[in-house]
């Protein structure tokens, strides 16, 4: 039982900064170096875990109130793969993670989050693929900044290959993606993971 989860779904817990400073709080009460022996024994790498599972829970629910997929444009997916790979950049460029209020108020940002969300859809056959992305990018970002920003060097390093045909990005982007596999492998990173791994492949 996920105790940060428990405590989100039952409102005791209403913000993901509400989440954060009841983790920080739980970790210092817990630890025996700041309270000797007397504390119980914890598994801090599960507590992290079950922390990193509520906070994934919260932004899901935030994204599911901003709507991010009812994107009021309607947009032709890209043409393709590489067609696919520029357009995420340009995505990048705007903002990826989606940043939902500059995306209500953008028609260019809003109809790139469309296009790259139908292809992803097509592709993959599912329709809530890139708001999953969306959403473990977002947490990502938040929780492990500095994996999030080798996802954001693969994304540029990409096209800029692309661009190039320098053999030299190819290389830094397949070295970024094997460094950080492992870590989005174990913390449940899988969609952003598939993601990357085909836009790489």
């Amino acid at each position: 039982m996920n105790p940060f989860l428990s405590l989100v779904e039952s409102g005791a817990l209403a913000s993901l900064d509400d989440l954060r400073a009841f983790y920080k709080t739980e970790v210092k009460r817990l630890h025996p170096d700041l309270n000797g022996v007397t504390v119980p024994r914890v598994d801090f790498d599960r507590l992290k875990q079950d922390y990193a599972e509520a906070f994934r829970y919260m932004v899901a629910a935030a994204d599911r109130e901003a709507q991010v997929q009812a994107a009021p444009v309607a947009a032709k997916p890209p043409a393709g793969k590489d067609a696919l790979q520029e357009e995420f950049r340009e995505l990048v460029a705007r903002g990826f993670p989606v940043n939902v209020q500059a995306a209500a108020k953008n028609r260019a940002y809003a109809g790139s989050i469309r296009r790259v969300a139908a292809f992803l859809e097509d592709r993959f056959g599912d329709a809530d693929f890139f708001a999953r992305a969306n959403r473990e990018a977002r947490a990502l970002k938040r929780l492990h900044p500095k994996t999030h920003w080798y996802v954001l060097q693969i994304f540029w390093n990409l096209g800029d290959w692309r661009l190039t045909g320098y053999d030299y990005y190819r290389r830094i982007f397949k070295r970024h993606l094997e460094f950080i596999r492992e870590t989005l492998e174990d913390e449940g990173y899988t969609t952003l993971l598939q993601l990357l791994e085909y836009l790489a492949e």
